[in-house]
């Protein structure tokens, strides 16, 4: 082992005066060796003790006797299962409560007479034959309503959107001697899955709540993968990620149901 200081390799000192040595990948200890002998001796079975092992300390029992203590961490999954949402600005004309009452060319014409009146001088005349108009496509409330606030610029609302995300958190050394158990973390990207398939693929709970759709605040929703994320933490754990983006529906247009 050594330091490299601008172009120099300092060599390291491993002969006693040395009264401990420490090496850490993490915590939690699930098992422990330990091992006595020379400094030098315990120090050399180190490299092949850090492949299995997380701590490693040699200490000084007395004059050049030491003492070697390695310890491994729980190879046991730290599953974490959440749900985020957070409230986004849409285009009132896909407000799902209009489009319960009206019609995709009723509010595709109220759009047009709306966009002709604000092309005009807007004039009171002009307002009472926007209304004439808006009542002539549709005469209930949501037409009215709708011209009034696409007339005054008033075009967005608030929709909900939320996240499901599935951390699961392993030794490293664990996660890099099973790729298989997590194979399915990259299997059926960008794929459509109902909630019932959700709980299957992600291992949910029973009692851990999903959100249902919004049109009736009931129903299950359906859920799109997104890509894994997987990157190294604190203490050498492999952390992975998936997440499934909510929606009362997805288009089968755009994307295939998970197989």
């Amino acid at each position: 082992m050594s330091h490299r200081k601008g172009n120099y390799v300092i060599p390291f000192n491993l002969d006693p005066p040395v009264t401990e040595w420490q090496w850490r990948r993490g915590s939690g200890a699930a098992s422990q060796i330990w091992m006595e002998g020379s400094f030098i001796d315990l120090y050399n079975q180190t490299g092949a003790l850090q492949q299995n092992f997380d701590s490693i300390d040699i200490r000084q029992k007395s004059g050049t006797w030491y003492r070697l203590e390695a310890a491994q961490a729980s190879d046991q999954v730290t599953v974490i299962h959440e749900v985020s949402g957070t409230n986004l600005l849409q285009s009132k004309l896909i407000n799902p409560v209009i489009r319960a009452h009206l019609t995709s060319g009723e509010i595709t014409r109220i759009s047009a007479v709306v966009n002709k009146f604000k092309r005009s001088e807007g004039s009171s005349s002009d307002y009472t034959t926007l209304l004439e108009d808006v009542a002539a496509i549709s005469a209930t409330v949501y037409a009215g309503d709708l011209a009034v606030d696409l007339a005054h610029d008033d075009t967005q609302f608030l929709n909900v959107q939320y996240a499901y995300r599935h951390t699961q958190i392993i030794a490293a050394r664990t996660y890099d001697a099973n790729p298989g158990l997590f194979s399915n973390a990259y299997v059926n990207v960008n794929r459509i899955f109902s909630e019932s398939g959700l709980r299957t693929a992600e291992s949910i709970p029973n009692n851990f709540g999903l959100p249902p759709k919004v049109v009736d605040n009931v129903s299950p929703a359906q859920w799109l993968k997104q890509a894994p994320h997987s990157h190294l933490t604190y203490g050498q754990k492999r952390v992975l990620i998936n997440e499934y983006l909510w929606a009362d529906t997805w288009s089968t247009t755009y994307y295939l149901a998970a197989v």
